[in-house]
């Protein structure tokens, strides 16, 4: 029927429902095509397919039930895994967002790694980072930690310094790629 993409992983059959619409196609363990995506599950679909073992790929995404709210975190770990597999190019539209937030940075060199503490203004948001603007250089791949109380469930990320670009007044500006998250408490 197709051919199955490299990574497969498992899927629940507990999440699958009648007039679910498909966000990806649906494997067997061995990368068999058993219902493509885009397709809308009939009750009898969901039945055959619950005997089955299921997989799918990098591209699927559980789509969000009807009247819930949306869940940024769980929205932000699915693209995480999803990125893992993916290249370097812009995937997500830049949002205008400016508040104040604590970092603490790890910077690594020479053998060593020296963590500091920052407050920094946050410049742009997307689903994969954010940036700010700094008055020093950092590292590249230098880990960050921080936590954004201003979203919802206040969510602690771990990101990594993509790029710290030199802005003509002197300071810098500093692109982070979101590489962990969780729920904040």
């Amino acid at each position: 029927m197709g051919k199955a993409p490299t990574i497969l992983q498992p899927l629940e059959a507990s999440i699958l429902h009648a007039g679910m619409k498909l966000p990806a196609h649906i494997y067997n363990p061995r990368g068999r095509v058993l219902k493509r995506a885009g397709s809308v599950l009939s009750p009898e679909h969901v039945e055959l397919l619950s005997a089955e073992t299921l997989m799918v790929d990098e591209n699927w995404r559980t789509p969000r039930p009807k009247g819930t709210t949306p869940d940024p975190v769980a929205d932000l770990l699915d693209d995480l895994k999803a990125r893992e597999s993916a290249g370097d190019q812009r995937r997500y539209k830049r949002n205008r967002w400016e508040t104040t937030i604590g970092l603490k940075v790890e910077e690594r060199g020479d053998g060593n790694s020296v963590c500091r503490y920052w407050s920094v203004r946050t410049r742009d948001l997307s689903r994969a980072g954010f940036s700010f603007i700094f008055t020093r250089r950092l590292a590249k791949d230098s880990i960050v930690h921080t936590r954004f109380d201003e979203l919802p469930r206040r969510p602690r990320i771990m990101g990594v310094v993509r790029n710290c670009l030199p802005l003509k007044d002197g300071t810098f500006r500093v692109g982070i790629e979101f590489i962990a998250a969780a729920r904040g408490e």
